[in-house]
C-alpha cells in the first residue's frame, strides 16, 4: 500500500466518487420546501483513512459553507475562501453532488516554462438535505483523479438558516 504524508496532501490535487454525478437538469426537484439558506459545516477529519491501494495521513479540514437553494439549484460558496464556490442542482430526495477543480495551483510543464498543465486535484461537496427537520449530511472530499476521485474525507453537518 502507497502512504501518503499530510504535506503531500496538501500539495497534491485531489478529486473525488467516480460513483457520483451530478443531478441533470431534468431530474432536479421544484419542491420549494428545499428554498432558503442552508449553512454547513465541515469539520472531524479522521487522520487515517484507507482507501484500496492507498493509506491516507489526512490533515484536519475545517470549513462553512455558505449556502442558498431556489427551486432545486444548490449555490454557495465556502467561507473561509469565497474563491471556492459552486452551482449545482438537488434531487428530489435532496442530494447533490459537486466537483470543483483546484484552480489555484497548475502543474509547470517544466522548470522555466509558461506553460501550466491542468491540475488534477478538487474539492469535492456531496450530500442530502432534509427540510422536515431542516438539516442534513454530506461530506467533502479533497479529491485526485488518479485516486478514482477520493481522498481524505470530512463530514458536514447542515443546518437551515431562519
Amino acid at each position: 500500500m502507497s502512504k501518503i504524508p499530510v504535506a503531500a496532501l496538501v500539495l497534491l490535487p485531489l478529486i473525488s466518487g467516480c460513483a457520483h454525478v451530478s443531478v441533470s437538469d431534468s431530474k432536479r426537484t421544484s419542491n420549494a420546501s428545499f428554498n432558503g439558506d442552508w449553512e454547513g459545516v465541515v469539520t472531524g477529519t479522521k487522520e487515517r483513512q484507507k482507501l484500496p491501494g492507498w493509506e491516507l495521513t489526512c490533515g484536519e479540514v475545517n470549513l462553512n459553507l455558505l449556502v442558498r437553494v431556489n427551486d432545486g439549484v444548490l449555490s454557495g460558496y465556502v467561507k473561509q475562501n469565497e474563491n471556492i464556490s459552486f452551482e449545482t442542482n438537488l434531487n428530489k430526495a435532496g442530494k447533490f453532488y459537486i466537483a470543483i477543480p483546484k484552480r489555484e495551483k497548475g502543474y509547470q510543464s517544466k522548470p522555466g516554462s509558461d506553460t501550466y498543465l491542468p491540475s488534477d486535484e478538487f474539492h469535492v461537496f456531496r450530500g442530502q438535505l432534509n427540510p422536515r427537520t431542516e438539516s442534513g449530511t454530506g461530506r467533502y472530499v479533497h479529491a485526485r483523479n488518479n485516486m478514482g476521485m477520493e481522498g481524505c474525507k470530512t463530514p458536514i453537518s447542515f443546518t437551515k438558516r431562519s
